[in-house]
């Protein structure tokens, strides 16, 4: 075998067994056959190389570490809180919420870091926000009544008002722990915020009802959750959502 051919040997079969001294050796040797600078400058490309290929790292899938249990287990708390869940932005940008994403299309997603996994996360959220919205503005729902509580700095402020579209719940959602969800036979919002939780129910009324009585009843009172929930003119949005979605009943 010609003696240069033999050195080109030895130096791709040194490459592929990661012994990089006899690589470096060979690779010398290989270029000294004929000039003895070309050698020299083989040696330093050589030496770039492996400089290279040591400061190399394979890529990792992010949030690889967080397991199903972890996942269902965030989520069976977010249903023991709010049981049926419409939509809500509280996993937003966690850990658990991240690795769904990855975990659902890990060839995808190997190598990105977490930050751009996280925004992914916020991207998604903000996307199933305006489907939900615009799914309900569909619905036709009229009157729709949305009574609550306002966590503040001073206390609790009690507000009612009327709208002409089920949509309209969205305008009470301001934070990144938000909540749209059926409990207890009615719908309802929480607003998670720093002075707080805000809570209201969102519901209808029966046929014949007046929302000036309501609203005369009511408008300013304490418990007035409570108060608009158990008034015999108020009717729940379940069945109406019920035939909407497909449900089987809520919680």
């Amino acid at each position: 075998m010609n003696k240069s051919f033999e050195n080109l040997y030895t130096m791709l079969a040194a490459l592929s067994n990661g012994a990089y001294g006899t690589f470096l050796k060979a690779a010398h040797t290989f270029a000294m056959d004929d000039n003895a600078a070309i050698g020299e400058a083989a040696g330093k490309e050589a030496a770039k190389l492996l400089e290279l290929m040591d400061s190399y790292k394979e890529p990792v899938l992010p949030f690889e570490n967080v397991s199903a249990e972890d996942i269902n287990s965030r989520i069976r708390t977010l249903g023991n809180l709010y049981g049926h869940i419409l939509w809500t932005n509280q996993m937003t940008g966690t850990d658990e919420d991240c690795a769904i994403i990855v975990h659902h299309d890990p060839e995808t997603y190997m190598g990105y870091s977490e930050e751009d996994i996280r925004n992914i996360s916020r991207e998604n959220s903000q996307e199933n926000r305006d489907i939900m919205e615009k799914e309900l503005a569909t619905i036709d729902a009229a009157p729709v009544i949305i009574a609550g509580t306002i966590k503040c700095l001073y206390g609790l402020r009690p507000v009612l008002a009327l709208f002409s579209s089920l949509d309209a719940v969205f305008r009470v959602f301001t934070g990144n722990k938000c909540t749209l969800y059926v409990k207890n036979g009615h719908l309802r919002a929480q607003n998670v915020h720093n002075d707080g939780a805000d809570e209201y129910i969102v519901c209808t009324l029966k046929e014949g009802a007046s929302y000036e009585v309501i609203e005369m009843l009511y408008q300013g009172k304490d418990h007035i959750i409570d108060r608009v929930e158990d008034d015999p003119c108020v009717e729940s949005f379940v069945p109406v959502l019920n035939k909407h979605f497909g449900w089987e009943d809520p919680v």
